[in-house]
């Protein structure tokens, strides 16, 4: 016998609160990681060529990481009660399997692995260009393509569309 699937079991507030706790921090410390590995090495071995080109890449790359980690923190912003200071609202659960949370996830990620990548080869900063790719993607999949492709509505018939304008006539009149 097959036992029934069940249904997964709620997470409690406390438990969105301290693993949004742990998420952050994680990615935190994955942040910092990625920027003193770019900067040391960059200071040792590659200063010669850090140009205003890769200056604005690593400005840019900080600004992305910045927005990222920023919006990530404003979503698991928790809310405590006035008045015995106990947890209210543990705000959204950042380790869900999708929503908003899992796509700023995938961007830090994807920038800590262009920006260690760089530099080994320049070329890896072309990576960056899924980002917006993924976004229009995603934009085309759930709002432009169902708009675009879904099918005309059924053409009311004749008779039964004038049968219908004189009952709306005749329930006005009433």
């Amino acid at each position: 016998m097959v036992p029934e699937p069940r249904k997964q079991a709620a997470k409690g507030q406390r438990q969105i609160y301290r693993e949004n706790k742990e998420t952050i921090f994680f990615y935190s410390c994955v942040i910092a990681a990625a920027n003193v590995i770019y900067v040391a090495a960059t200071r040792l071995f590659f200063w010669e060529e850090f140009s205003f080109k890769f200056q604005m890449i690593f400005v840019v790359t900080s600004v992305i990481y910045l927005a990222s980690f920023l919006l990530m923190k404003r979503m698991a912003k928790s809310r405590f009660s006035a008045l015995d200071g106990g947890l209210v609202d543990a705000g959204t659960d950042l380790n869900m399997s999708s929503g908003m949370a899992e796509h700023i996830k995938d961007i830090i990620l994807l920038l800590a692995i262009v920006q260690c990548a760089g530099l080994v080869w320049n070329y890896f900063w072309l990576a960056l260009l899924l980002i917006p790719a993924r976004a229009a993607f995603m934009l085309w999949r759930s709002v432009l393509a169902p708009y675009i492709f879904a099918p005309a509505p059924p053409e009311a018939d004749e008779k039964k569309q004038k049968k219908q304008e004189r009952r709306m006539n005749r329930g006005g009149q009433r």
